[in-house]
Parts: C-alpha cells; sequence; structure tokens
C-alpha cells in the first residue's frame, strides 16, 4: 500500500497541559488568589501602588498575566509574589508552571524543591517536579519523585498515570498498563489513562484496544481527543464506518481539526474505495493547511485511482514542490506519467 496516514501525536506528554488534570489530593490553588473576576490587569496594578505589600494582589495580577499570555510578566509578578510571602506552597507551584510556559524547565525546578523543602508531602509539588524530570527524558529521578508519594501513602489517579508513562517510555509495557489501570481505580474520570490504556492495547496490536476506547467514548463523549484517538485506533482494527463516525462527530463540533479530515479521507480512500469522497476530505484537510505534502500526495493518490491522471499529476507534483524527494510523491508521479505515456 502507498498510501500516507497521519496520526495523531498522541503518545506526546505536554508538561504545560499538566496542571489540567483533576486533583484529588490538592486544594484549586487559584481559589485563594483571583477573587475578583471583574478585575483587569490595569485595576490591579492600581490597587498594588496603594499597598505595595499586599503578596495576594501580585499573585493575582500573574494569574491575569498569564491567562493574557503576558509570561514573563506573570513570573516577574509572581516572584514579587514570593518575597513578600516567602512560605506559600502554591506561590512556588504557579512560579513553576509559568516558568514551565517560557521553556524554563531548571527554574521551574528550583520553584518545586523549594517549596518541597517547606513541605516534603505537598502532593502537587511532587508530581509537578516528576513531570518536569519525564520531560527532560531523566526517568529514573522521575520514579524516584512518584515512589516517594507511593511510600508516603500520598499517591492518586495522576501520579498512578504519570508512573505509566515512565513505565512506557522505560520500555516496561506491562507494568506501565498496569499503573494506568491503578490511575482508574483512583478515579474512574481520568480520562487520560483510559486514552492511553487503548492506545497502548494499539500499538501491541490487541483488539482490547477497540474495546478500551468503545469505554472512554461512553464514559467522555465530548472528548475530542478521545474520539480522534479512537477514530485512528478504529480504523486500524479496519472498523471504517465506527472510525468515520468519531470524524464525523469531531469535525460537528470543531470543523477546524485538520487531522480529522485527513483521516476522514484515509478510510474513504484506503478502507472504503470511495474516491470522491477522498477527495473531498483531502481537498477539506489542505484548505487547513496548505503545506500538507501529505494531503496532497493522498489526493493525488485518490485522483490516480479514479482515473484522473492529470489531477493526480498535478498533486504529485505540488506534493514535491512541498517537500522535494519525497519519495512516495515521486514514485507516484513516475507511475502516472507512464501510464499516460501508455494511454
Amino acid at each position: 500500500m502507498k498510501f500516507f496516514f497521519v496520526i495523531c501525536s498522541a503518545f506526546l506528554f505536554l508538561i504545560s497541559s499538566s496542571c489540567n488534570y483533576n486533583k484529588t489530593n490538592q486544594e484549586d490553588i487559584s481559589d485563594d488568589i483571583v477573587t475578583d473576576t471583574t478585575a483587569t490587569v490595569e485595576s490591579i496594578s492600581e490597587e498594588i501602588r496603594k499597598n505595595p505589600k499586599n503578596h495576594r494582589l501580585f499573585a493575582e495580577r500573574a494569574k491575569l498575566q498569564f491567562e493574557n499570555r503576558n509570561i514573563e510578566e506573570a513570573v516577574n509578578d509572581m516572584k514579587i509574589a514570593l518575597v513578600l510571602d516567602s512560605v506559600n506552597q502554591d506561590y512556588y507551584i504557579l512560579l513553576a508552571e509559568y516558568s514551565l510556559n517560557m521553556g524554563q524547565s531548571e527554574k521551574a525546578r528550583g520553584a518545586l524543591l523549594e517549596c518541597l523543602a517547606l513541605n516534603p508531602h505537598n502532593v502537587e509539588a511532587r508530581i509537578k517536579l516528576a513531570q518536569i524530570y519525564f520531560y527532560i527524558e531523566r526517568y529514573r529521578d522521575a520514579m524516584r519523585e512518584i515512589l516517594n508519594l507511593e511510600e508516603n501513602n500520598l499517591q492518586n489517579a495522576e501520579s498512578y498515570f504519570l508512573k505509566g508513562l515512565i513505565l512506557y517510555e522505560t520500555e516496561a509495557t506491562q507494568e506501565a498498563i498496569q499503573a494506568f489501570r491503578r490511575s482508574i481505580e483512583f478515579d474512574r474520570n481520568f480520562w487520560q489513562a483510559h486514552n492511553f490504556l487503548g492506545l497502548i492495547h494499539s500499538r501491541l496490536n490487541n483488539p482490547l484496544a477497540v474495546d478500551y476506547f468503545d469505554t472512554a467514548i461512553e464514559l467522555f463523549p465530548k472528548n475530542l481527543e478521545i474520539r480522534l484517538n479512537a477514530g485512528i485506533v478504529y480504523q486500524e482494527f479496519n472498523l471504517p464506518e465506527k472510525a468515520l463516525e468519531q470524524y464525523k462527530y469531531i469535525l460537528s463540533v470543531d470543523s477546524s481539526v485538520y487531522n480529522a479530515y485527513f483521516n476522514k479521507g484515509f478510510v474513504y480512500l484506503e478502507l472504503l474505495g470511495d474516491y470522491a469522497n477522498a477527495i473531498e476530505s483531502f481537498t477539506k484537510a489542505i484548505k487547513l493547511d496548505s503545506e500538507s505534502y501529505p494531503a496532497y500526495y493522498n489526493r493525488g493518490f485518490a485522483y490516480e485511482l479514479s482515473g484522473n491522471l492529470n489531477e493526480a499529476e498535478k498533486n504529485y507534483r505540488k506534493a514535491l514542490e512541498i517537500m522535494p524527494n519525497y519519495d512516495l510523491a515521486v514514485d507516484g508521479l513516475n507511475e502516472v506519467i507512464e501510464k499516460k505515456r501508455n494511454i
């Protein structure tokens, strides 16, 4: 088969999004910081001028700066808040989060270590520190932090999920599966664990992957990431209609999801032989990403299979214009040229 199939980056662990996981052992740290939802950076700045030693005002302005993507200003405000209240553990955690968003993993690590020096049993700080070690591929250090939680009976769904990621990255796949299952035992609604259980079983070519995603969709019907990964798994196990159902749902909610159009095109092209719908889907993917040489290639392949050699040639040439020496497009172009010679 000479198709090109795009799989979403399901196994990328984005440290900046890790703070969105459900917390089970920690209070929401934002509750103690922002009390006025109508406040603006300017209004808080005015309050700071009147009360320059009020650490909560600096923390509140930091949060708004962060929400406005003024990350450097958010970091600076959190540093001031910590000067004014150096024992506030939540501030250290926020400083770590903001520092990570600036790509400063070492400064984030330092903030978390200071937090843990104040309270070695701060679960959130311990997990975030493990996440940083995972992010920089210091897996032994990451596991040490997770084991610290287990030794002190402080584990939760998030810590077991991270343990599963570490084990998977260190090729302890069966142990990773057990860790993800333990994550669900702690919190049935921890969707990330359901998601990874399905993905891992798919990579093991185990049909249980389908069952895991069936369950995940039932539990989290509005989760588009689960829907997208489920579609990929369904098509890998030759369930085209179930895969299309996921992509159609995603696009009904958000019509800007490139992978949903692309993989929808793949299903029509490779699994159903419906070239007209494949061409339509790849065309919509191209509208979202005009530099997608795989989409041009696959659209060209669909045109070739449907007998439209001129359009096939145009698409193969466009793919090569974007990505010179792209082997699939080179082969496709040569085949089309040869077919046209023999007509």
